[in-house]
């Protein structure tokens, strides 16, 4: 997992943060290797952005493809927030 940092000034009140991951590509594929180190670089995303109290945001493609593998490792790791975007 790579942090870049970055501060934009825009009037808020008070500061608010972020974590933007964008085009994780889940893979079609079966294969399991490749699967498991995107769901665990995703979880890993996801547990830094909780640590610093940070709200995660994903944009982009999620999956490569849509299969039912990538819907369960979705709703494992994104169970109970808000997702919206773009169905293509």
């Amino acid at each position: 997992m790579q942090i870049l940092t970055t501060t934009i000034h825009i009037g808020l009140q008070k500061p608010t943060g972020f974590l933007h991951m964008t085009d994780s590509h889940l893979p079609a594929a079966a294969d399991s290797a490749q699967r498991n180190r995107m769901e665990n670089t995703l979880a890993e995303c996801l547990q830094y952005a909780a640590e610093k109290g940070l709200t995660p945001v994903h944009t982009g493609d999620m999956f490569t493809y849509l299969n039912d593998e990538n819907l369960r490792v979705f709703d494992r790791l994104f169970a109970g927030r808000v997702c919206t975007g773009n169905p293509d």
